[in-house]
């Protein structure tokens, strides 16, 4: 069942992607152009699509105990803690504002009128 809501989930960020942000002029491939390509441009897509990012591995994370026993026949869900989604979940939860109080201000300087 969580191979199923990870699917959904990341179908959901896809069509996000793809329905509204694409729409409104952003675009992955041309953020990672227009900071030069290489590492300066996986940081800039990093930074710039944080919480679909999070949202993707989110849903791998939630989901993965049941794709290693996909993969290897072993049951990883026994090895895991019990309530994995609540776990999965509260850690996006929460990693989410952080991310992006450090992608708030990503030149290094204060947004204008603080001091």
């Amino acid at each position: 069942m969580p191979l199923i809501y990870a699917g959904i989930i990341l179908c959901g960020l896809a069509g996000l992607y793809w329905f509204v942000i694409r729409p409104k002029g952003a675009h992955i491939l041309a953020t990672y152009y227009n900071a030069g390509g290489g590492w300066e441009g996986v940081k800039a897509v990093f930074w710039g699509y944080l919480t679909p990012i999070a949202g993707v591995l989110g849903a791998v994370v939630y989901a993965l105990p049941d794709l290693l026993e996909v993969a290897s026949g072993v049951p990883f869900t026994e090895l895991l803690p019990d309530p994995w989604g609540l776990y999965v979940g509260t850690t996006v939860a929460f990693a989410l504002p952080i991310l992006k109080a450090f992608a708030a201000t990503p030149t290094g300087e204060p947004p204008k009128g603080e001091g």
